[in-house]
């Protein structure tokens, strides 16, 4: 498992599957210029390396619902 995937294995549930079916959705949006990388311990996406999307929290998350 890579350290993306085990930051959002320590998150609980409903959250965690919630965030990961978003991560999903965006990643599989675009293949060829989204990517994902983990800065600050966070995972954060990037549209041509340039950062577009703060981290995936569940602190974003709880904030939206």
């Amino acid at each position: 498992m890579n350290p993306i995937q085990e930051y959002f294995y320590r998150i609980d549930e409903p959250e965690r599957s919630t965030l990961l079916f978003l991560r999903q959705k965006i990643l599989e949006s675009d293949t060829e210029y989204i990517t994902e990388t983990l800065s600050f311990g966070l995972p954060f996406l990037s549209i041509k390396r340039k950062c577009c999307a703060t981290s995936i929290t569940v602190k974003n998350i709880n904030s939206i619902m």
